[in-house]
């Protein structure tokens, strides 16, 4: 038997949109109030538009349906006898109270209502989307839904006949409805056109604000209305308040998330978050919190809608994400429940007074399958750090601002809306590293910010190689940073010399920001100390200035006399790009923005050959160095007495046997010279050096070498050049031998 399927009617809303958070509501309250009458009927966004599927089979039943239910009051109740606490009361006691009013006092239909607004346990908590459990200031959002309840069933006082309803484009039919026709009579008919109007997205003529302001932003007072009307009340129709009134008892989380032990404030509320810190002090306070809106394309049930609501919960390694960072994160992961397209992240924003709130359409996130592995594991890491940080404190009425975790909460939250364009999650991420750096970098300069010793475990180096294979350019600067990054550092081992923790070889971010290993000789988690450490020489200086710092404390200071120099790194750089940062063909500044990001990954983690391969093709400069000017050839000749792989590169003769090799204590006297400017003393003293390392050397007599800038000479020796490039262009300093 052939049984031929039925195709399901689709009913397109252009009116139900996703630009305002009371539109959304009014599209689940739509759903809610369609599925008494069609069990099956399902719903899903398509282009930002809401669909109805397999519901009524047209516009005009379902207004149909709707003129009926309006006219008989059949709507859900919107009305809270929340019990009575005295003000005075402790806020356990407060919660308790709410405790046993859901559990004893209310039926199925109240409950669900209650706790979409508040729950109680060791607190009382309020969703924040409701206010204080149904007001926001004056505006009482059940007077409002009852305003607009009898705006919707008053009689009309000239009742119109079936012609002019008919004219106006509305059904008088009752085959499926037997009050359709009493409804579409003693309805106002003005109401009557505003239910047309409204789903199809059109002007709407019977206006009021109803209390929705804090949902709908045309339920506001616009000013400046005209020139003989300073301002004109909220512009909203009484439809939209009663179907936006109708979706709340689907905004309620999981018996777990309302009575759990680990349970905090927002987080008993699905989709809902603290807003992000601010960015700067007028911003202090004007967010209460934010909404995340789920929307999907597949169409769902009101069931399945009713159970991702309840086990709707975005999580960051494990923990619910109760904060927009977090949430921001847990996109970046694909932590979140599958079947979604994107998220429509609403703000929940302060008027004029601190009472009231109006939610506005902050962002959007679009859901993409393909996670970057590597940068979830870096957000994670990001996030941890970021809750470390001392965050804004209100006291009394008045908020202390700090500044720290707002850069890294838009950061993530920008880095989350890129979506699927690569282009611009790449630049989204090189800020969010600018903004750990800066929140680091802030906190570490603050005495007060220190004493909680925020910590942060130093990303993976694989996100690095997966931003730098999508950057569409590679400059110099951006080599040469990578490359002073991967600067070995080491601990200092038994029987050392060194004298104490500070006096160890430190990565190249601890003389930069007071940073010290968070577990004992691990570099890989880091923590900015309560007391800077002495190795702390990065200022705010010229890049030069600073480099010649770090060379200068790592010989002097941190260095065994009888050790090798500590300048060896784990990626090398073109002789090219060395000699083009001491001829003043980059940007020095630049080349410090680029360090500072490249500073936060983990250099001492094992590396892959393969990642290691990624990292030389990114180095890689194939451009010409070729003439050398003078001050080229005097950094081939100074260069392999600050690296000692670089020395046993140079030729020598086989009959020599093994020779004595550089170490930090002969380079010492060669720094303190170049940074004094007496180019002709460090000359000699690197000739004689290599005297002593049976290393043959040309005589050329008096010397009559000199550099223009000695410090910028002596920086570019901490860059980490081709030891294979030194060695070949060394043999000019040589003796000459018959061929």
């Amino acid at each position: 038997m052939n049984i031929h399927s039925q195709p399901l009617t689709v009913i397109r809303l252009a009116g139900l949109h996703l630009d305002t958070l009371g539109h959304y509501f009014a599209a689940l309250g739509l759903l809610r109030l369609s599925a008494r009458q069609w069990p099956a009927v399902k719903c899903c966004w398509r282009d930002g538009v809401f669909c109805l599927i397999g519901g009524p089979k047209n516009l005009t039943e379902l207004e149909a349906f709707l003129l009926d239910i309006g006219a008989n009051d059949k709507w859900t109740p919107y009305v809270l006898n929340r019990p009575k606490t005295p003000s005075s009361a402790k806020p356990d006691i407060k919660g308790k109270d709410v405790a046993l009013w859901l559990a004893q006092e209310t039926n199925e239909r109240e409950a669900l209502l209650g706790m979409s607004h508040v729950v109680g346990g060791g607190r009382r908590d309020f969703n924040p989307i409701f206010g204080s459990g149904g007001n926001a200031g004056k505006r009482n959002f059940s007077k409002g839904w009852q305003k607009a309840r009898k705006a919707v069933e008053a009689k009309d006082s000239v009742p119109q006949s079936k012609r002019n309803l008919k004219k106006q484009g509305h059904s008088t039919t009752d085959s499926l409805f037997p009050t359709a026709e009493k409804a579409a009579t003693e309805i106002p008919s003005t109401v009557r056109y505003d239910l047309s109007a409204f789903l199809a997205g059109k002007a709407c003529s019977f206006l009021a604000d109803f209390g929705a302001a804090s949902w709908f932003s045309a339920a506001n007072k616009i000013y400046n209305f005209r020139p003989d009307k300073p301002f004109s009340k909220g512009q909203l129709t009484p439809w939209a308040m009663l179907f936006a009134c109708e979706a709340f008892p689907l905004i309620i989380g999981s018996t777990s998330r309302q009575i759990g032990s680990l349970r905090k404030g927002t987080g008993a509320f699905p989709f809902v978050t603290k807003g992000p810190a601010p960015v700067n002090e007028k911003e202090t306070g004007t967010v209460e919190a934010e909404f995340w809106a789920p929307v999907w394309g597949n169409p769902l049930s009101l069931p399945e809608v009713s159970s991702l609501f309840k086990r709707g919960r975005a999580e960051v390694q494990g923990r619910g994400a109760i904060t927009s960072a977090a949430f921001a994160a847990a996109i970046l992961q694909k932590g979140i429940d599958t079947g979604l397209n994107e998220f429509r992240r609403f703000s929940l924003l302060h008027t004029t007074s601190a009472q009231t709130f109006e939610s506005r359409l902050a962002s959007v996130h679009t859901l993409y399958t393909d996670v970057d592995t590597f940068q979830a594991e870096a957000v994670a890491r990001i996030i941890h750090f970021r809750d470390t940080l001392p965050p804004e404190e209100k006291k009394g009425t008045k908020w202390k601002y700090r500044g720290l975790q707002g850069p890294i909460d838009n950061a993530l939250i920008h880095l989350a809306e890129t979506g699927v364009n690569n282009e611009q999650r790449v630049e989204s991420s090189w800020q969010l590293l600018d903004a750990v750096f800066s929140s680091m970098e802030k906190t570490a300069n603050n005495k007060i910010y220190r004493e909680r010793e925020p910590s942060l475990a130093l990303l993976p180096v694989s996100w690095v190689i997966s931003l730098l294979a999508n950057t569409l350019e590679i400059t110099q600067e951006v080599r040469i940073a990578l490359a002073l990054s991967t600067i070995h550092y080491t601990t200092p081992q038994n029987g050392s010399s060194v004298r104490n923790k500070n006096d160890q070889l430190a990565p190249l971010l601890a003389y930069c920001i007071g940073v010290e290993p968070a577990w004992k000789n691990s570099w890989h988690t880091i923590k900015i100390a309560k007391d800077i450490p002495l190795r702390v020489v990065w200022g705010q200086r010229k890049l030069v200035e600073n480099l010649c710092a770090v060379i200068r404390r790592r010989v002097s200071i941190e260095s065994d006399a009888g050790s090798a120099p500590p300048f060896s790194a784990r990626l090398t750089l073109s002789l090219a790009d060395v000699l083009a940062f001491l001829n003043h063909e980059v940007d020095d500044s630049l080349i410090d923005r680029w360090l500072t990001r490249f500073m936060l990954f983990d250099w001492s983690s094992n590396i892959s050959s393969k990642e290691y391969g990624s990292l030389r093709n990114v180095l890689r400069n194939t451009s010409s160095y070729n003439p050398l000017l003078p001050e080229d050839l005097l950094y081939v000749f100074f260069r392999p007495l600050f690296h000692a792989y670089t020395f046993l590169q140079l030729g020598h003769d086989e009959t020599s046997g093994m020779r004595p090799q550089p170490t930090a204590n002969a380079i010492r006297q060669i720094v303190a010279l170049l940074e004094r400017g007496d180019c002709a003393a460090a000359y000699q003293a690197a000739a004689n050096r290599y005297k002593t390392l049976l290393q043959p050397i040309s005589d050329f007599g008096k010397n009559s070498f000199n550099i223009s800038e000695p410090r910028r000479f002596l920086a570019s020796l901490l860059l980490p050049a081709s030891p294979k490039r030194i060695a070949e262009t060394f043999t000019r300093w040589c003796l000459p031998t018959r061929g």
